[in-house]
């Protein structure tokens, strides 16, 4: 059962949030005692507690470092609630250009909760082209724009993840095994690209690359759908290669804004 303190607040919430205060306000990596003994956190305690927010990035412990300092997914938080109230304006102009030059319906998504949702869309010239409305919402696992979102997250969250996800069989080519996926993830950070097949929508080929903050954390994803019956590794390359440049110009304009 979880304690609470006389003002009625989650005890172990509050230890929390008391050791994000300490470490920002301290402006340096602090030892498990000093922490324990600033904060008056038994240690027993105080290792589970630096054990967890480690493991989901929110706190990092670097090599030659003897202690704790706030990590990339606390400062990425930061950097998604500044970036998110101006992503989808700032780039639809860029969606609509890449429809013009390529053809192709383009989109910027966004992780809401557990999947990935179209925040701002521009639908390709083509006399066969796919639609992507403003508002839809995919599984991470089955969309290139939520796989690749997904590939740049913390490992511990990835994991959990994989481990309450009921993968659901949307079309015969949707990925519905964990180490799949998890494969999918390690190629995607290699190579900076992910790729849906006739995943979600039958007949359709979606390419994306993730919007990442500075720190590192996934802002949003941009992505690209083509007709299967149309895609080839000529087009494939030039929709990478448009893909890679917007996703630069975004990620530059971001990191002026902070």
């Amino acid at each position: 059962m979880t304690s609470e303190t006389d003002d009625g607040s989650v005890k172990s919430a509050v230890r929390v949030l008391e050791v994000f205060e300490f470490l920002a306000k301290l402006g340096r990596p602090a030892a498990h005692g000093e922490i324990a003994d600033a904060l008056a956190i038994p240690k027993s305690s105080l290792t589970k507690l630096l054990k967890t927010l480690t493991n989901y990035g929110y706190l990092e412990s670097r090599a030659g470092e003897a202690g704790f300092r706030i990590g990339p997914r606390l400062k990425g938080l930061v950097e998604i609630s500044e970036s998110n109230f101006d992503i989808a304006e700032i780039g639809l102009p860029t969606l609509k250009k890449i429809a013009e030059s390529l053809g192709e319906s383009a989109a910027l998504n966004q992780l809401h909760g557990e999947v990935a949702e179209v925040v701002a869309t521009v639908s390709g010239q083509q006399r066969l082209s796919t639609t992507m409305r403003l508002g839809d919402v995919a599984p991470l696992y089955a969309t290139s724009g939520g796989k690749v979102i997904l590939a740049y997250m913390p490992d511990q969250w990835v994991e959990d993840y994989l481990g309450r996800t009921k993968f659901r069989q949307i079309t015969p080519r949707t990925i519905t095994k964990a180490q799949e996926l998890r494969d999918q993830l390690e190629n995607i950070r290699d190579t900076g690209f992910a790729y849906s097949f006739d995943e979600f929508t039958p007949g359709i080929t979606g390419i994306a690359k993730a919007v990442l903050s500075a720190s590192g954390t996934p802002l949003a994803s941009l992505n690209v759908t083509i007709p299967s019956a149309r895609f080839t590794d000529s087009l494939r390359a030039s929709v990478e290669d448009t893909i890679a440049k917007a996703v630069s110009a975004l990620e530059r304009h971001q990191r002026r804004q902070t």
